[in-house]
């Protein structure tokens, strides 16, 4: 019987209709930041009607030391992180971004971990986003 080819990466569906796909290990070795691709573009819509934009090809890690739980939830902590800002310019703090993640992961019914996540991005995550933005 014939070994599956590691190299070849699925695509996934991660929220509606979005989907992203996990980088080869190959990619994974020579670039560790990037570990999954947006292969569709996605506007995520917070509550007071702000967006942040997934632009097709994004690249992001995952979460740096724990399993990934939900990826919609890495992928716009990490875009945050990256650039701390709605797609209107609006400034986006520690405090917002820490929420954002927790709320994504409330959406997709983590309850518990959501907790754990938010005080561990909030304390330990975002570290751009509190040189350029702040704290709170």
């Amino acid at each position: 019987m014939r070994k599956p080819n590691r190299e070849v990466v699925k695509a996934q569906t991660m929220f509606e209709n979005v989907h992203y796909k996990r980088l080869s290990k190959s990619h994974i070795k020579n670039h560790p930041e990037d570990k999954y691709e947006m292969i569709t573009p996605y506007k995520f819509r917070w509550l007071n009607g702000k967006t942040i934009t997934l632009d097709l090809f994004f690249r992001w890690n995952g979460a740096n030391l724990v399993k990934d739980l939900v990826a919609l939830a890495s992928a716009i902590h990490d875009r945050i992180c990256k650039y701390p800002y709605f797609d209107d310019g609006t400034p986006i703090s520690n405090l917002l971004a820490s929420w954002i993640y927790r709320s994504i992961l409330l959406w997709h019914g983590v309850k518990v971990r959501s907790r754990i996540r938010f005080l561990a991005t909030f304390l330990f995550g975002g570290k751009d986003v509190k040189k350029t933005v702040g704290w709170i």
